[in-house]
């Protein structure tokens, strides 16, 4: 399913490695379809990718601390 998805949305050829790490945040967050990271990479950037990956590491570690104290 993220495997298909990461495929249809990003119109630039990836790597096995680069498509692997999308289907895993895409995955984990949902977020690729409406991100500026995929809004960069089809444009080309692909130096802007780490720093984008990096806001939603953010967003996922704050989300699963959330999470955590909802347990306890």
């Amino acid at each position: 399913m993220f495997e298909e998805r990461v495929a249809r949305l990003v119109k630039v050829p990836l790597t096995g490695n680069q498509h692997a790490v999308l289907v895993s945040s895409d995955f984990n967050t949902g977020w690729l379809g409406k991100s500026t990271l995929l809004k960069k990479l089809d444009k080309g950037d692909h130096d802007a990718v780490p720093a984008e990956l990096m806001k939603w590491v953010k967003g996922l570690v704050n989300r699963r601390a959330v999470e955590a104290g909802s347990l306890g």
